[in-house]
């Protein structure tokens, strides 16, 4: 009598343990999530197993709201994953949720969190003109930026700013108007044959800075857009350093027979940097 006992106890606790391992199934990882730059994949891991093996007519687990289509698709009867056509750009929010009917093969339910939401955050600088790190720029230097996406031209003049040595505050900037930067960079790729980003992801902004400074482009520049709930904004600043070329000098040296002499006919004229001989003398005639 008392072995029976046990043996039931024993198989009461195998049955509450079994029920209690379905209970606790759940969404063991999910990627991406919160803020990420780059995205073309999206995975989930569950605890337990969700599918058939090899049933590539099993339904999704999640609910998915995002502007950029994709697929998804059972690995194997735990792991899922959503494929986008193509990299998500700048500004893009997608959610996943799981899905009401969602349960694993074995019952019950799935516990835990059960939505998950990511976004590839604001614009970001790609390339520069003149090149990032530059230590030759002009004292009343203007830069083209070439972004990974369209930026809210008014939160560029906001939030991008330069940094000089000495100053102890914040140098706003400005920016031209796009056909002025286009125009600009057209000339610059045609004088310099650098190669650019794709046409599509090219958006230049804020290309006037003065003097010597290092320049950041400071957290909260948005995504373009005419519906501000919309746009996503940038979360940390992006410091671009420059250096202003050295101070602009000109020597004159000649051959004296002595101090009070005049010069000979010889003499030598030298400048610090290369210069044009109209930058050099306005005035004078070609």
């Amino acid at each position: 009598m008392a072995a029976q006992k046990i043996i039931s106890g024993l198989c009461a606790a195998a049955l509450a343990l079994a029920a209690g391992t379905c209970a606790a199934a759940n969404i063991q990882t999910f990627s991406p999530q919160g803020e990420i730059r780059t995205v073309r994949q999206v995975a989930a891991r569950f605890s337990e197993s969700m599918v058939k093996f090899g049933d590539k007519n099993a339904p999704h687990p999640f609910t998915i709201s995002c502007s950029e289509p994709g697929h998804g698709r059972w690995i194997d009867d735990r792991n899922w994953v959503y494929d986008f056509e193509r990299d998500l750009g700048p500004g893009t929010r997608c959610s996943f949720k799981l899905k009401a009917e969602a349960k694993p093969l074995a019952g019950g339910a799935i516990t835990g969190k059960s939505e998950f939401v990511f976004n590839t955050g604001g614009p970001a600088v790609l390339n520069t003109q003149p090149y990032t790190g530059s230590e030759a720029i002009d004292e009343e230097q203007a830069f083209l930026l070439y972004l990974n996406g369209p930026a809210h031209l008014p939160g560029v003049r906001e939030h991008a700013y330069c940094v000089a040595e000495g100053v102890g505050e914040r140098i706003a900037s400005t920016s031209s108007k796009a056909r002025r930067a286009q125009s600009c960079s057209r000339r610059c790729t045609a004088k310099r044959k650098r190669q650019r980003p794709p046409a599509d992801r090219q958006v230049p902004a804020a290309p006037a800075i003065r003097r010597q400074r290092h320049r950041d482009v400071g957290q909260g520049i948005e995504t373009a857009g005419a519906d501000a709930s919309r746009r996503v904004a940038t979360s940390k600043d992006q410091p671009l350093k420059f250096r202003v070329r050295p101070e602009f000098r000109v020597s004159f040296t000649c051959v004296r027979e002595n101090a009070q002499a005049p010069c000979r006919r010889t003499s030598r004229c030298a400048w610090s940097s290369p210069a044009t001989w109209r930058a050099m003398w306005p005035t004078a005639s070609a």
